[in-house]
Order: structure tokens, then C-alpha cells, then sequence
């Protein structure tokens, strides 16, 4: 599996993802998983259920398959 660079509209600092939550949970839907970040650094992902399903049973998240076909 291929590392995912992490475009800009993918990522949110800590502070826009306590104000803008739906929104974010919303993209992580239709676009894939939100990075979040603390102090400028990685700290958490925000990902759909059915993504979180997919990679707990090693499987391939639906955004990737959608890249890749």
C-alpha cells in the first residue's frame, strides 16, 4: 500500500477542527481521511466508519481503491 501525500485541504490544525467538526467529519466522508494537528504537528486522523471497517479488516480504504481504478 502506498503512502498518500496529504494535500493542504486535508489537513486542519487543532483549532479549526473544534470549530468546523461537521464540516470536517463531512470530508472525511466524501473525500477520505483529515489529518489534524497540534502545535504544528500530526496528531490525530479523522476517518468515516466505513473507512475505519476497511482498514481494521486490512483492507484498502475506499478513497485509495477509487485512485487506483
Amino acid at each position: 500500500m502506498a503512502k498518500r501525500p496529504y494535500r493542504a485541504s486535508n489537513v486542519w490544525t487543532m483549532t479549526e477542527a473544534r470549530a468546523k467538526l461537521s464540516e470536517i467529519i463531512d470530508r472525511a466522508i466524501q473525500y477520505g481521511p483529515q489529518l489534524v494537528t497540534k502545535h504544528g504537528k500530526p496528531a490525530a486522523f479523522i476517518v468515516s466508519i466505513e473507512d475505519w471497517r476497511r482498514r481494521q479488516a486490512g483492507l484498502p480504504l475506499v478513497h485509495e481503491e477509487q485512485e487506483a481504478g
